[in-house]
């Protein structure tokens, strides 16, 4: 049964991307057509990780938070990020997951998991997937 998208999570590792602001104004741009809110969500595996206030990535979220007070931002602390992803999604009843899928070149291909194909894989809502700009 189809049911509107009014949550929209975009999970995000805070890493400054190249054109990092392309996909925050694409996910943006979807939640307009939805009407829907954005939950920024940053999942960190360390509790004493560098405050994300020193990030552009972040600072350019809470303008867009200032901007739109129906956008949230929240940080979860766990060792499993996509389990927590899930947990996010099932508690705050999201209908749709955007995520950026990071540029890797060959060697890096050998040795790393894939958060955006993982969560893909394991979702139970839609999820978005943009591939990053290199």
């Amino acid at each position: 049964m189809y049911e509107p998208v009014k949550k929209i999570v975009f999970a995000t590792d805070l890493k400054e991307l190249h054109n990092y602001k392309l996909y925050l104004n694409e996910v943006i741009r979807v939640a307009e057509i939805f009407d829907a809110s954005i939950h920024f969500l940053h999942i960190s595996n360390r509790e004493k990780a560098h405050p994300p206030e020193s990030r552009e990535v972040y600072k350019a979220i809470m303008e867009i938070i200032e901007w739109n007070k129906r956008h949230v931002f929240r940080t979860c602390f766990g060792k499993d990020i996509i389990s927590m992803v899930e947990e996010y999604i099932k508690k705050n009843e999201v209908e749709l997951l955007a995520v950026v899928k990071h540029h890797h070149y060959f060697p890096e291909t050998l040795f790393h998991k894939s958060f955006s194909n993982e969560v893909s894989l394991r979702s139970k809502v839609p999820v978005l997937v943009m591939r990053e700009q290199v």
